[in-house]
């Protein structure tokens, strides 16, 4: 039987973003530049700005939204960094087109 990927088992859509962020670790004072690649409400996919091995768990800073998240570190290679949150997110609703006046 073929191996099933990481996506194949992923319960909930995610949503491509491209969002400015920051990654708190309580092992630096300052917080690490990333951008979240794509985000659903249980996990999110994201990129460090420098080559820093992350540990099991990290608070990501959606800089835009203003809010913190725990999340656990499921994988990282390289810059690329999988992250599943410890409590799901509400995620914001799109904006509404705008109509011309």
């Amino acid at each position: 039987m073929a191996q099933q990927s990481a996506i194949d088992l992923r319960t909930v859509e995610r949503v491509r973003v491209n969002c400015q962020a920051a990654i708190v670790l309580d092992s630096r004072p300052d917080p690490l530049d990333c951008a979240v690649l794509d985000v659903s409400a249980k996990g999110a996919r994201i990129s460090l700005r420098e080559a820093v091995r992350l540990s099991n768990k990290a608070k990501v800073l959606f800089v835009r939204r203003g809010e913190t998240f725990e999340a656990d570190v499921a994988w990282q290679l390289g810059f690329d960094v999988g992250l599943s949150f410890s409590q799901p997110i509400v995620m914001a609703e799109p904006a509404a087109p705008r109509r011309a006046a």
